[in-house]
């Protein structure tokens, strides 16, 4: 037995072999992969019901409403005088995701009915 720390606390100390460790590293490493493909099909999992929702549809459909008319505005913005439309870089600035989204998303990683936010 040896001292573990200034608990006061014991363990039994247990010695392995190289192809022990060899074996349990081995073992790990598919354990590990194994982790990787069923983390991948999750996410493949949530793309597929993202995908087909009426709700990323519509997300859609406003974007493209939306840059269509933000195109249009740039031009006629473009076509003033320098400097009338001020100091301002084209097209607009990224802004962070939607924290609603980002849930909705993690949400359906362990289950595949949960609700996607409207609008």
């Amino acid at each position: 037995m040896e001292a573990s720390g200034s608990r006061g606390l014991t363990r039994k100390s247990k010695s392995i072999t190289v192809p022990q460790l060899s074996q349990l590293k081995a073992e790990q490493a598919t354990a590990e992969q194994k982790l990787k493909w069923a983390t991948e099909s999750i996410s493949n999992a949530v793309s597929l019901v993202l995908v087909s929702s009426p709700e990323v549809e519509r997300l859609r459909n406003d974007v493209e409403v939306a840059e269509r008319s933000l195109a249009e505005a740039i031009n006629r913005l473009r076509t003033l005088p320098h400097g009338v439309s001020g100091n301002r870089a084209w097209p607009y600035e990224r802004k962070a995701p939607d924290p609603r989204w980002s849930a909705a998303m993690e949400a359906l990683r362990t289950d595949a009915d949960a609700p996607l936010p409207q609008g």
